[in-house]
């Protein structure tokens, strides 16, 4: 670990751990923090690919006194099982379509960390009326969004590594163009404007996720808002978790 990066909290203790059958080969395992009631304010949080529900383990106590807090893990991802060689970001948001139904949560505010970003946008692009508010934190448009000094890193490897593999997956292994966040092969913002729900939109300066891409997601947003964690860390979550989740805090529960 290089002394810049600061050791990831012990994940925290749930309140609820549970998992639901989307069939016969893919379980999902999640986990709640807090009461979960029909008059609970829902926050649902989406890791990238190549990771898990634990990326947030420095930002579930954080909103967890305002928020009943669900993480989960993708399908082939950590606690939950299924083959993701195949699975689209159509199939993870209906995967979030369907942990929402079998928790009985009308409407959530959404959390998508990396191309987890992107899954929360699919899904908000097609289930507007569940979402409450959105965060998608150094989320790619498509390969092209690493930039040269993230592919020259050894220091983020993994992340780059993971992302890719997630990416490649999603969008096609040939595929080196531009791509739309909702798995097509065209450059399709247009889906974004759909989405008239408030949306914060979180990128640093040398963050490995080109600020262009950050820019377009939320100028395409009706409701998107661009900002920049004060930080020269790459990896928000894990380098500078303290910054990037009073930022997140300070935007859903002092601005919202």
């Amino acid at each position: 670990m290089s002394a810049a990066k600061k050791q990831t909290r012990p994940y925290p203790e749930p309140t609820t751990i549970g998992s639901f059958d989307v069939n016969a080969d893919v379980t999902i395992a999640y986990d709640v923090f807090g009461e979960l009631t029909p008059s609970s304010d829902v926050l649902i949080l989406v890791h990238e690919t190549g990771g898990t529900k634990e990326v947030f383990s420095r930002l579930i106590p954080v909103l967890s006194p305002y928020y009943t807090v669900i993480a989960y893990d993708l399908r082939g991802h950590g606690a939950s099982t299924g083959d993701d060689s195949q699975t689209t970001y159509q199939d993870h948001a209906r995967d979030l379509f369907t942990l929402m139904n079998r928790l009985q949560i009308g409407q959530a505010c959404l959390v998508g960390a990396s191309d987890g970003g992107a899954i929360v946008l699919q899904f908000a692009a097609t289930h507007q009326e569940r979402v409450a508010a959105l965060v998608v934190i150094s989320t790619p448009l498509d390969i092209s969004a690493l930039t040269t000094q993230a592919r020259l890193s050894s220091s983020i490897d993994k992340h780059i590594g993971g992302l890719l593999t997630g990416m490649s997956r999603h969008l096609g292994d040939d595929y080196f163009g531009p791509s739309t966040l909702i798995g097509t092969s065209e450059v399709e913002l247009a889906p974004l404007s759909r989405i008239n729900v408030d949306a914060l939109v979180i990128t640093a300066d040398n963050d490995p996720i080109k600020r262009e891409h950050s820019k377009q997601i939320a100028d395409a947003l009706v409701n998107g808002e661009l900002r920049f964690v004060d930080t020269n860390a790459r990896d928000l979550l894990v380098e500078a978790p303290d910054e990037l989740n009073e930022m997140i805090r300070h935007w859903l529960v002092d601005e919202g």
